[in-house]
């Protein structure tokens, strides 16, 4: 999972809006204490494709 976590963190900020980094964060807070969930991991992965980047 620290793949996955480390992935969507980088995703993250490469999308560059501070909002998809702070629910990425959040996101990977959740998962480091959720045992084997990746619910969060998948919701931050869907919020850098549902918010449109930095222009």
């Amino acid at each position: 999972m620290a793949d996955a976590a480390q992935e969507v963190f980088a995703r993250a900020a490469e999308h560059g809006d501070e909002h998809v980094v702070k629910f990425a964060d959040t996101a990977l807070d959740v998962a480091a204490t959720t045992t084997g969930g990746t619910g969060a991991l998948v919701a931050a992965a869907r919020a850098c494709e549902l918010i449109g980047p930095i222009r």
